[in-house]
């Protein structure tokens, strides 16, 4: 009768605790002082109730039922995990495919892309978290010798850095000259490791020495310049993947839909649109050593 009081208790209070702990790490960033102490002081009581469990014969729950939800109430209390003071969230953004009915035709449905974003910590950010083990990544992929060959005369040609790591972000840095992308042991086939590098590498071309697109990062003030610019990148790294021979039906599902979401993005501007894609042929010639100059 203890144990399901106490069970009961620590469903009452501890679950409102922890929505308003759950809001707080993805809307408002890290918790108050307060706040964690409040958090701390169940966890507390659940290592003192569980040391009782363990030394007095006759605590104990009566039945399995209510010794697994203690458990299971013990494994998310006992170990809190914070973002830790003073850190700033960043935004991320993915798509999903959507199947609508067709307006067109009442018999039929149609997929469009949605775009939606989260705000979330990195794990240095945070304390209590394990991040994880090199182990679990995909050691079994090959690299592609086409690719590879384009991407080695991209870089002895132009000398953009070309980094690769252990890492959860793929990035072309202008005022470095430098791109980043993670390591190929950490996507799950070799199409989505090309298809992230081509598309960095694309960004590259725009570089003030090779095309000059990227004028001084005005781009990235501008709404439509910047939707144009990731149209360009993401089209030139569909062509990249499909020359290649590297492309796959997902990765190129995945590329139409992006491409799709950043037309959408354009509000369907045709000038801008055929405008993106010419610049996207130029810049893939450039790469592939076909054309040097715009």
């Amino acid at each position: 009768m203890i144990a399901r009081i106490s069970i009961l208790i620590f469903l009452v209070i501890l679950l409102p605790e922890a929505y308003i702990y759950k809001v707080h790490l993805h809307r408002r960033g890290p918790m108050s002082r307060v706040k964690k102490l409040l958090w701390w002081i169940p966890a507390a009581v659940l290592s003192v109730y569980t040391i009782a469990l363990c030394c007095i014969p006759d605590f104990a729950p009566s039945d399995q039922l209510w010794l697994n939800l203690f458990l299971l109430l013990f494994g998310l209390f006992a170990a809190p995990k914070f973002v830790n003071e003073g850190e700033r969230s960043s935004m991320v953004v993915y798509w999903n495919m959507l199947t609508v009915p067709d307006e067109e035709n009442a018999d039929r449905t149609k997929s469009i892309p949605i775009l939606r974003y989260y705000k979330v910590f990195h794990i240095d950010q945070t304390t209590g978290i394990k991040p994880l083990d090199l182990e679990e990544m995909n050691v079994i992929l090959e690299p592609n010798r086409d690719a590879e060959t384009v991407i080695q005369n991209y870089i002895a040609k132009t000398g953009v850095a070309f980094n690769v790591k252990v890492s959860d972000e793929a990035f072309y840095d202008p005022k470095q000259d430098s791109i980043t992308i993670p390591c190929m042991e950490q996507y799950s086939s070799v199409s989505d490791y090309y298809s992230t590098a081509f598309h960095e590498i694309t960004h590259s071309t725009g570089h003030k020495d090779r095309l000059d697109r990227l004028v001084d990062g005005a781009f990235l003030r501008d709404r439509n310049k910047y939707a144009k610019e990731e149209l360009i990148a993401e089209i030139g790294s569909a062509s990249l993947c499909n020359l290649c021979g590297v492309e796959t039906p997902e990765v190129f599902e995945n590329s139409a839909a992006y491409i799709q979401n950043w037309i959408n993005a354009l509000n369907g501007n045709k000038h801008l649109i055929v405008s993106a894609s010419s610049k996207a042929q130029k810049a893939v010639d450039f790469i592939l050593n076909d054309k040097q100059e715009d």
